[in-house]
């Protein structure tokens, strides 16, 4: 494969990291492990430690690759882009200074996907943030979650968003759409060209406790079979992972971070350091 993408760490790890390790210390330790290229995540200019990362970053050589960012939420609106660019001043002016040119969005409310209505107003105001973003050399995406896999008549959400917008960016993440019922190698082929970043965790169906009795649910109550998915490290789960990265690279995805939502009591540093054992394993060695 060619060394045209890079290995990070993604904001669900980043986020614990800084709040529990620090600012230095986490760029330190990441770079012993091998780690270059990482997200910010939202937390960060809620702790305002930006003025640290920007002293530091360069001492060890650390590419900020994405920021994730919630303009709608500094304006008290719901609308991603309110205010139009002057909205996003803060993250514009923080962006040049990080040498960061893309912006990953916050995960909408889930009753944005409840009517094909309110989905289609939720794309029309990213659609337009992306587009005042890329006015100024900023790429903005918006990161898969199970809701996009919900059907509209004949499409499901992921179709509705990219149908109905150009500059906005779509950031796989393969766990929650295997979740949703859709293939992830599938919709990083599909969208080849439209994509940058890929949210990499893996996807692991956990031994049911024989002492727990199986039992069908009441109406309303969800699966218990559901409780028995979970997050994973990467190369500890049921994802083709050469596949799907052979997908991303396919697709033009130049960094693949590293991701898990749920750590389940365990312990962040360790669970990066298990993900980025096995993709050496792999083969991907050359991509750190």
């Amino acid at each position: 494969m060619k060394d045209t993408w890079k290995i990070g760490a993604g904001a669900s790890l980043t986020a614990r990291m800084f709040r529990e390790t620090g600012v230095e210390e986490t760029f330190c330790r990441l770079k012993e492990m091998g780690i270059s290229t990482l997200e910010l995540p939202l937390s960060l200019w809620e702790e305002a430690k930006a003025e640290e990362i920007l002293e530091v970053k360069d001492i060890y050589d650390m590419e900020i690759c994405s920021m994730v960012t919630a303009v709608q939420e500094e304006n008290g609106t719901d609308e991603p882009n309110a205010g139009g660019t002057c909205g996003w001043a803060r993250f514009l002016t923080l962006a040049e200074l990080m040498g960061c040119a893309h912006f990953r969005s916050v995960r909408p409310k889930p009753e944005v996907w409840e009517s094909r209505e309110s989905a289609l107003s939720y794309i029309r105001d990213s659609e337009s943030a992306a587009c005042d973003l890329a006015k100024h050399g900023v790429a903005y995406s918006h990161q898969t979650w199970i809701f996009e896999c919900t059907r509209y008549g004949m499409v499901n959400g992921i179709e509705l968003l990219m149908g109905n917008s150009s500059f906005l960016k779509l950031a796989v993440q393969p766990y929650w759409i295997q979740y949703g019922g859709l293939k992830p190698q599938d919709i990083i082929e599909r969208y080849q060209g439209r994509e940058e970043i890929l949210y990499l965790e893996d996807y692991q169906v956990e031994a049911r406790d024989p002492s727990v009795p199986m039992k069908r649910p009441e109406p309303g109550e969800p699966s218990p079979n559901a409780k028995l998915l979970k997050t994973a490290d990467i190369g500890e789960g049921n994802f083709a992972i050469p596949a799907l990265l052979s997908a991303a690279e396919a697709a033009g995805i130049r960094r693949v971070l590293i991701e898990k939502e749920y750590l389940y009591g365990g312990d962040v540093w360790d669970s990066l350091r298990v993900s980025c054992e096995n993709l050496r394993r792999m083969g991907f060695s050359g991509h750190f």
